[in-house]
Parts: C-alpha cells; structure tokens; sequence
C-alpha cells in the first residue's frame, strides 16, 4: 500500500514547533501561551494539509458509494422499525383450548366474584369478575371464554391479558360448548396480521386439498361445521381453518347468526 503523504512539510528551527519551546514562549509571552499555541497550529496544519490528502488517496472507499451505502442501510432500519412496531402493536392470538364457556349471567356471579385456583380448588390465586375475563366475543356481563383444559367441572382458562392461566370451577348457570358444537352458526373473520396461506378456501379440509378462493380482508363469513382444525363456510363455498398447528386461533368471533348446516 502506498504511503499516505505527510500532511505538512516540517517547519523550519525558529518558526514555532512542538520541540522549539522557546520561540513559542517568546511570541506569546508565557508557557502557557506556548502549548495553546503549539496545538492550535498543529491542528490547524492537520485540518489545512492532512484532509484534502486524505480524500484523494486512491486506494480509500468512493465517498458517493459510502454515502450510497449509508442510504441504503437508513433505508433498511426505518423499514424494520417500522415492521417491529407494526408486529408490536398486534395483540398475541388466543390459544383455541377444547372449547368455549359462556361466564354468567346468574347467581352470584358479580357479588362474589370468580374464583382462580393453581389447580382444581386447590392453592386460590386470584379472583375476578366476569368483565375482567379477556373473552372471545359476547358482552362484559357474559363473556364467551377459551377453555384450555376440563377436569370435571372445573375449566382452566385466562384469567388476565397477560395470559395467565387458573381454574374456575364452572356453575350451573354457565355454558359450555366445544369448538364443534360452538362455531357453527357463528360468524367469523380472520385475525389481523395472518399470513396469506390462512385466507385460502379448500375443496376439504387439508393443507394439500385443492384451493377454491381467497377471502378478502375484514372478511365476514359463516360457519356451517367444523372438521377438526376446519370450518366449511357457506359463501363463499369452502373449507378455512380456523386453528394453527399451535392451537392457537386463525378466526374472530362475531355475533351468532341463525344460518344451521
């Protein structure tokens, strides 16, 4: 590699150099004088000779490739942020379970609250009310609730936004239906941020079966049976699934319609 060129030509004995303290003392007057100046003119030499040499060395980057790449990669950041945010903003879809419960109304369900339990009325840890279950779809007098697992009469679901999960011992007021029983005659639509795989229609249920349409987004549909992971819409004709492989739900649930298979 060629050597970058010495900035400035050494200065002459008795023009004013870091070795030559004298001479500095002597044009302004102090010791102290002579080290502001010694570095001020150094700098200002680096500044003046050593920059223009710099840009010109043939073997340095392209300044307007660097400025360039330095565009491309603000490009790149802004977009992720913005992607990061967007993902953030999603709420985490909600484990299907077995089934759903529909919470109250009825005796005692907002005098003396709902009960959460670590394990079948065993180890109390919290107690709530109807309203501050995170439901499905109904109203805050009667949520509809994702029901993970049942032993009994007793459901394990969650009980706050965060996830957290207890069991509530079911009365006899409520309901329970399993996802077989609860969705058809249910409207639904699929949940923001899905990928295109889960807007497709299929001839039966099955990722491999043959394809017939593509919801649109915001999309409402009916539900007419289920199949497993599937529901078989009525319009458009087809076969949606409703639940990933992680059993989570792919579908909102909206208001019940009195459309039956």
């Amino acid at each position: 590699m060629a050597p970058f060129p010495s900035p400035c030509p050494s200065p002459a004995r008795g023009e004013g150099t870091l070795g030559d303290n004298s001479d500095f003392t002597g044009q302004h007057g102090s010791a102290a004088g002579t080290g502001g100046g010694a570095a001020s003119g150094s700098a200002g030499c680096w500044a003046r000779c050593a920059l223009p040499n710099l840009r010109n060395h043939p073997e340095l980057p392209n300044t307007t490739m660097m400025r360039f790449l330095h565009f491309i990669l603000v490009v790149l950041l802004f977009v992720l942020s913005v992607a990061a945010a967007h993902a953030a903003l999603l709420p985490p879809r909600p484990p299907a379970g077995v089934g759903v419960l529909a919470v109250g109304p009825g005796p005692g369900a907002a005098e003396n609250g709902i009960l959460i339990y670590r394990e079948p009325g065993v180890g109390r840890i919290a107690e709530v009310s109807g309203a501050d279950l995170p439901g499905l779809a109904g109203t805050a007098a009667q949520p509809l609730v994702a029901v993970r697992a049942r032993r009994g009469a007793w459901c394990r679901i969650a009980y706050d936004d965060a996830g957290r999960e207890g069991w509530i011992e079911k009365r006899r007021s409520w309901r329970y239906l399993s996802w077989a029983e609860f969705l058809p005659g249910r409207r639904v639509k699929i949940l923001p941020g899905m990928k295109k795989a889960n807007y497709l229609l299929r001839a039966e249920p099955g990722g491999a079966a043959r394809e017939l349409d593509t919801l649109s987004r915001d999309q409402v549909v009916a539900v007419l049976e289920v199949d497993g992971d599937w529901a078989r819409l009525k319009v458009p004709a087809g076969w949606l699934r409703w639940r990933d492989g992680d059993e989570r739900l792919t579908i909102g649930v909206s208001e019940e319609t009195t459309e039956k298979r």
